[in-house]
């Protein structure tokens, strides 16, 4: 274990745990894990010294849902609360808060996400199936006979192939106008 300095806030500006400050404020040693000390160094921005795991903290800098206060139990199938000795910080803790220095520095912590229950969500709808290809025209026996010959003309002059066609001349073909040859 390092060796324990003096137990004042590493971040600038601040005086939590020093005698003459009347607030009462939790210390907190800052973490060995590298990347997370590195995270906490960004934040706390001090160029004359270097954070290491020996520094501390103080309560002030921390958003409330980083402190645990609590220890939570459930007992006999119920949820029950003791208060914390001493309070702790959360794994994923990081210094947010610098009151007393500029307020570019104070970034907002995003609010934690309601949890939800994935038994109580319905399923999504189901989504439609897609044609293999939407281009080609729907089944032969939907079509009239004049649109059927219009469809047969377009695509056999697309493969260079000559097609006849008898269609009643009274039907109306509602496509494009293609000529028809007739026999």
């Amino acid at each position: 274990m390092p060796e324990r300095k003096g137990r004042t806030c590493f971040v600038p500006l601040c005086k939590g745990g020093y005698k003459s400050f009347k607030e009462k404020v939790s210390l907190f040693r800052a973490l060995a894990d590298p990347v997370r000390l590195q995270e906490w160094a960004r934040n706390i921005k001090r160029g004359d010294k270097a954070l290491d795991e020996t520094c501390v903290v103080c309560s002030r800098h921390f958003d409330d849902r980083y402190i645990q206060r609590t220890f939570k139990h459930v007992i006999n199938g119920e949820d029950v609360e003791f208060d914390r000795e001493r309070p702790s910080l959360t794994p994923d803790a990081v210094p947010t808060i610098f009151p007393n220095g500029p307020a570019y520095l104070t970034k907002p912590v995003p609010r934690k996400r309601k949890e939800r229950n994935i038994a109580d969500c319905t399923a999504p709808p189901a989504k439609r199936k897609r044609r293999m290809n939407s281009r080609l025209p729907r089944p032969v026996t939907m079509l009239p006979l004049a649109r059927l010959c219009i469809l047969s003309l377009h695509y056999a002059s697309a493969s260079r192939i000559e097609l006849q066609c008898h269609a009643d001349e009274s039907v109306q073909p509602w496509g494009p106008a293609l000529p028809i040859r007739r026999s």
